[in-house]
């Protein structure tokens, strides 16, 4: 049963109630005044007479308001369910914007990672290259400076001062002290400055090496240094030290190739570039023919290379 129905059997039954109260209320004839109110009442005029209760109306009254109440309530009900579901339709309109929103947001997103990794990548690729260049860059540099130093040593080689030393005679002898000529000629086409010379000669067995004495030319003095201009040149002595004559028996020996007389002469100097250089020369005497022409010949160790000191 509805809550239309159950009002109205409740209007209903409340009104049937009232009816029968009232009709069931007996008239008493001991009240006092009975007669006079009846006479009163008789006599009294009102402006409207009373109306009997009647149930029928009172029940159609009830109704309409029931139904109105009921219908107003259906109304209600009605706008509350029209607004909830305009409430629900514009949810979902603005979840669908949310979505749309959001997708929107995750395709951006996307295409700007894209953007930064491709930018990443491209900043390596430039940092490579740079590097490259970079590595390039100092291949050419010290490639350059290597043309530089080689031009430089060529250009300097061209000018610089070279001291060559030559065998000019000696005094192989009994009796004498022995005794050989180095000339020394600046081939270079720059002075040679600072220029001095060491040298010794000694009488050793056919196997003996310089290396075994190379320091007696090292320890001997030096003349005063002097300088030597292109094409110009001076004559230095080699002899032993002390100067010892030769014997007899070293003659022979000289001879008969059984010893050999050693010279050594080292000459250093310094070229305008102010590198120290220097010469050397080793010769030996011994045998028949050095004793025919009178000149020693170049030992194979002998000639100067003139290479850079140190």
């Amino acid at each position: 049963m509805s809550i239309r129905h159950w009002v109205f059997a409740s209007a209903l039954g409340l009104t049937l109630a009232t009816s029968g109260q009232a009709q069931d209320q007996p008239a008493t004839e001991d009240q006092p005044g009975q007669e006079e109110g009846i006479s009163d009442s008789e006599n009294a005029t009102t402006p409207e007479q009373q109306q009997p209760f009647d149930p029928i109306a009172a029940l159609q009254g009830i109704e309409a308001a029931i139904r109105d109440l009921v219908a107003e309530s259906d109304e209600g009900e009605q706008d509350r369910a029209e607004r909830d579901l305009r409430a629900q339709e514009e949810m979902a309109q603005w979840a669908f914007w949310m979505f749309i929103s959001s997708a929107a947001s995750v395709v951006l997103t996307f295409f700007a990672l894209l953007a930064i990794v491709r930018t990443l990548v491209h900043t390596k690729r430039a940092a490579d290259s740079a590097e490259g260049m970079l590595d390039e860059a100092s291949a050419t540099t010290v490639a350059a400076n290597e043309t530089i130093e080689v031009t430089r040593d060529i250009g300097q080689a061209q000018v610089r001062a070279y001291l060559g030393l030559e065998m000019a005679g000696g005094v192989v002898e009994e009796g004498k002290p022995l005794l050989f000529h180095i000339k020394i000629t600046n081939h270079g086409q720059s002075p040679a400055i600072n220029v001095a010379s060491a040298s010794s000669a000694v009488v050793r067995r056919n196997d003996w090496r310089w290396g075994e004495d190379e320091e007696i030319i090292k320890s001997r003095d030096a003349p005063p240094a002097a300088v030597l201009y292109p094409k110009g040149g001076y004559r230095i002595s080699v002899d032993t030290d002390p100067p010892t004559p030769l014997s007899a028996t070293h003659i022979e020996g000289l001879r008969k190739n059984t010893c050999c007389a050693f010279g050594s002469c080292i000459v250093l100097y310094e070229d305008v570039f102010g590198q120290e250089r220097e010469s050397v020369i080793r010769f030996e005497f011994s045998g028949e023919e050095c004793f025919r022409t009178g000149e020693a010949r170049v030992a194979h160790r002998g000639g100067y290379d003139g290479k850079r000191r140190g």
